[in-house]
């Protein structure tokens, strides 16, 4: 049995040997015709250049770029202002107790300047040691709905990171999302926010 298993050994080295020298004999052949014929050679990659070109344009997947993160993490695939819609109470009727009153432009105005303010709150939902923040709220879209809330006229906020279908006529309510989406009750008297709040995080 060992006898056996030494011959076929040998056999296999002897193999391997000639397969190895049939290898190196094919690469010394390559070198030696690319030395004494090197016109014919270059013609052969020519040729088999035009081959490749016949088969069409080689299709290139897109590179990926590095896009700027906000401080929770999310990608921020547009740095460009977004719009915003004035909804009547109405539409957050379930959500928003209260009555409703027609703010004037002034007011709006007043309210989108104080928008460079909402860097600065902290959210009222979060512990502070998560301290998250809204660093350009106005790259979200908004929904302003003017309420009143214990006899105060107040605008409520509703702003999100995505369009949303059908944003301008319905309340988007998302769940989660972290700083995809924040809500603010917006005092025109005061030119302040109240309530902040940033979603929470599934």
């Amino acid at each position: 049995m060992t006898g056996a298993i030494m011959l076929s050994a040998m056999r296999f080295n002897r193999r391997l040997r000639w397969a190895g020298g049939v290898l190196l004999l094919a690469l010394g052949g390559c070198w030696l015709i690319g030395a004494l014929f090197p016109d014919q050679v270059f013609s052969k990659y020519q040729k088999a250049r035009g081959w490749v070109s016949a088969l069409g344009p080689v299709q290139r997947l897109p590179v990926p770029t590095a896009n700027p993160r906000d401080t929770a993490g999310f990608y921020r695939a547009d740095s460009s202002p977004k719009p915003f819609v004035m909804l009547p109470v109405a539409a957050a009727a379930g959500m928003i107790r209260g009555g409703g009153w027609q703010p004037t432009e002034a007011e709006i105005g007043g309210l989108e300047a104080s928008l460079p303010l909402v860097p600065l709150l902290r959210a009222e939902n979060w512990l502070p040691r998560y301290d998250l923040r809204i660093d350009h709220p106005e790259q979200y879209f908004r929904q302003y709905i003017p309420v009143i809330n214990k006899g105060k006229r107040l605008i409520y906020v509703n702003a999100f990171r995505d369009e949303i279908p059908d944003w301008r006529q319905h309340l988007v309510v998302i769940s989660d999302g972290g700083t995809c989406c924040w809500q603010a009750y917006y005092d025109p008297a005061a030119h302040a926010f109240l309530m902040f709040r940033i979603n929470g995080q599934a």
